[in-house]
């Protein structure tokens, strides 16, 4: 059976029924083709429109078979299995026009967790004392040796045995949750003014269903504009409710990458799609039975990886960082916490019936007063990720590189050519991982792995991308 890879990457807006802008399109079909990165088998094909068939493939995709639905149809003899980046009607759709396999919780489940309402109990913070932020600022996830050395004799969470759980003297307390659900402008507002005496001016109200830095607003002050009250009447018109939080300073982000396998998948044995290219070490079961209990339902967690996430000040996605095979299962001690906690989550929504692949993204920040924390979920993401993805990239690297995953503006890119190709650093070599050419046009979003065995090399072109991004 041929496993047919389906790029709806516009999951979200597909599972609110909400309408998809021209320019959010263009985007997602520059970036539906890195869903090859997953093609791993002879008979795999990714889903494309028929207006978006990529070409010019960078080497690393050039023998990923991207097919239409018109050409899928025309396929004889071959039985198609679906994997979708999120399950959604839509899919159901292509699967049925396409009579393929294709295996989805129900719809109402998959709208739940990735709703804020069902976040909003896991969003929790703990307090961390004595963590270098210029460490966590450079790295996170045991990209570099000096994190390395931060692990001891005694195992994993090393820094957090040492923090110190103590709200006292901070605005922000572990026993709340980091969101406010609100479903009234009356509630927003006095939620702002709430925050602006605590935790500063300035803010972020969420959808409810709001995810990759899209169906959110941010402001500053406790005065709502005419286009933002304009946006908070449509999502209470339509009964839905949104999530208002401080904006805080972000020190450094994960992505925990989970999956849920079907019932169908423990009988025969199978992991997930994102697993095959992971080394798992043996003992996150064991883990994982520790923190959620050995259960039928816990049987069918496993933690598939994590990823060093990279985002812009505005929260948006710029990459990924990759570590080889052989670290793939080191961590650094601070996510420790929350992948325990990722754990707790994920077994919820299987019992609610989902599987599938879940993302969740966690994060260190401060305070004012320069306290840091970390947050140990801040989005849930009933889907693959763009770090699930960058995993698939780790094959890629030697025992001693590590690798960074960008997402960037095309216009860095002339005849072909990276704009900061003659200023990269010698040790830094360039695996390009997009089409040139989409449909009849060029893509206004590229991507590339960056790749080096010194570590400052590479985070001196993370920065380069981060600032022209």
């Amino acid at each position: 059976m041929s496993r047919l890879f389906v790029p709806n990457l516009l999951f979200e807006e597909q599972l609110m029924r909400a309408p998809i802008k021209p320019g959010a399109l263009a985007r997602v079909n520059a970036l539906a083709p890195v869903m090859g990165l997953l093609a791993d088998r002879a008979d795999d094909l990714v889903l494309t429109a028929s207006d978006a068939v990529p070409s010019h493939l960078p080497e690393i995709l050039s023998s990923v078979r991207f097919s239409t639905i018109e050409q899928c149809l025309r396929l004889k003899h071959r039985s198609l299995i679906l994997h979708p980046w999120g399950h959604s009607h839509d899919v159901r759709h292509i699967a049925d026009r396409l009579n393929a396999d294709y295996s989805s919780p129900e719809m109402d489940v998959v709208r739940t967790i990735n709703g804020r309402q069902f976040l909003a109990p896991f969003d929790r913070i703990v307090p961390l004392e004595g963590i270098d932020a210029d460490l966590l600022r450079d790295c996170t996830n045991n990209t570099l040796p000096t994190v390395m050395r931060k692990h001891d004799d005694t195992g994993d969470g090393h820094l957090l045995q040492q923090s110190s759980i103590n709200d006292h003297g901070s605005v922000f307390h572990s026993s709340r949750p980091f969101s406010s659900m609100c479903s009234s402008l009356a509630e927003v507002q006095l939620r702002l003014e709430q925050l602006i005496q605590t935790t500063g001016p300035d803010w972020v109200i969420k959808a409810q269903v709001s995810h990759a830095a899209r169906n959110r607003i941010p402001g500053r002050g406790c005065l709502l504009s005419d286009a933002h009250r304009g946006w908070l009447r449509k999502q209470f018109d339509r009964g839905l409710i949104v999530a208002v939080e401080p904006w805080v300073q972000r020190i450094a982000e994960c992505g925990l990458q989970f999956s849920v396998l079907h019932e169908s998948a423990m009988q025969g044995g199978e992991v997930s799609v994102s697993c095959q290219h992971q080394r798992i070490d043996p003992s996150e079961l064991a883990h994982q039975r520790e923190v959620s209990g050995f259960t039928e339902i816990s049987r069918r967690i496993q933690l598939d990886g994590t990823t060093e996430l990279i985002n812009s000040d505005q929260g948006s996605y710029i990459g990924s960082m990759v570590l080889p095979p052989s670290r793939a299962c080191v961590r650094h001690p601070v996510w420790e916490c929350a992948v325990e906690h990722g754990y707790r989550i994920v077994s919820t929504a299987a019992q609610l019936g989902y599987f599938g692949p879940v993302g969740i993204d966690c994060m260190v920040f401060t305070d004012r007063s320069g306290r840091k924390f970390l947050r140990l979920c801040h989005d849930i993401n009933g889907r693959m990720t763009m770090g699930r993805i960058a995993m698939t990239l780790s094959e890629l690297l030697k025992p001693n590189e590590f690798g960074f995953w960008a997402h960037f503006s095309a216009k860095l890119v002339k005849e072909g050519s990276f704009c900061f190709a003659k200023t990269l650093p010698a040790s830094v070599r360039l695996v390009p991982t997009s089409p040139l050419l989409i449909g009849n046009t060029s893509p206004d979003v590229l991507t590339a792995l960056f790749v080096s065995n010194d570590v400052q090399d590479l985070i001196s072109v993370r920065h380069q991308i981060s600032n022209a991004s």
